[in-house]
């Protein structure tokens, strides 16, 4: 027997065993939608089962799998929680995975060049959502799923030569903060700190590239300054690794590109994530 954090919970093959599971389970007294518990009695409303015309629908914690006659199988999405993947998992009996915030489905589905492939399909965010809907159908003569419709992830590769490119112009206040560091490796007050002006990425691009002793000061004290807001203590130490991340960032959001985040379409049914997504301009 299969579980997805509620006991009892066994894998539903095809329409016609969701039919007959449906029919075999007594319903709740007193409940009125009609959801009849699929797995634990006592937790029918977070794992239920119910009949919708000709469909038989599954709930359970934000998740709807829905069996159609035609044999189509519907996953719907509206919140990814953490005992989700379970859930798909228990109810379709196919391996499913919850990784970087998504929940992955193992399914064979079309990569587009009439190439079948084993692997993984996401089908699910972790924040809420405009609801999401992934069909799949059994394959006959084995346990596993097909995915009709799969949404392939994509991820952004980093134009290494482009990122030097634009790096590069902020290499004289690096050297800059390599020397303030040492003159200052006691750190610093964390009080005083937090008095200097704390910058936006493009106005601290602006000050860290110019030749301005003041400016590049100012860039230099506001990356200590955002420190002292992120650890505690009286006094704060800023490593010259940490102001290269600083920089980093700033080029990255004020840079955000196709041309400087290449965006590529993985087809391949591995589990990946988009680490430069969160530049995505919109």
């Amino acid at each position: 027997m299969r579980y997805c954090g509620y006991d009892g919970v066994e894998p539903i093959r095809d329409y016609a065993q969701a039919v007959q599971r449906e029919a075999s389970i007594s319903p709740i007294r007193g409940n009125r939608n009609g959801a009849k518990p699929l797995g634990e009695r006592r937790k029918w409303q977070w794992c239920g089962i119910k009949k919708v015309g000709d469909i038989i629908a599954c709930h359970h914690n934000g998740t709807d799998t829905t069996f159609h006659p035609d044999g189509t199988i519907k996953l719907t999405f509206t919140y990814a929680g953490q005992n989700t993947q379970k859930q798909v998992a228990s109810i379709l009996g196919v391996s499913c995975k919850r990784v970087h915030g998504r929940v992955w489905v193992n399914a064979t589905f079309d990569n587009g060049e009439g190439v079948l492939v084993d692997g993984f399909v996401p089908v699910g965010q972790k924040r809420k959502q405009a609801a999401i809907e992934t069909s799949f159908n059994r394959m006959s003569g084995t346990g596993n799923i097909f995915c009709l419709n799969p949404v392939f992830p994509t991820i952004r590769k980093l134009n290494i030569p482009l990122y030097n490119t634009l790096f590069k112009p902020f290499k004289p206040f690096l050297k800059y903060a390599v020397g303030m560091t040492k003159l200052h490796q006691d750190g610093f007050v964390a009080v005083e700190a937090r008095e200097n002006a704390l910058l936006e990425y493009p106005e601290l691009a602006e000050h860290a590239m110019s030749e301005d002793p003041d400016k590049m000061y100012a860039a230099f004290m506001s990356i200590v300054a955002s420190e002292t807001y992120k650890h505690w203590g009286d006094r704060i130490t800023v490593s010259p690794n940490k102001v290269r991340k600083y920089v980093q960032e700033a080029v990255f959001r004020n840079n955000a590109s196709d041309a400087l985040f290449t965006p590529i379409e993985v087809r391949t049914g591995r589990i990946v994530q988009d680490v430069y997504g969160k530049y995505k301009k919109a």
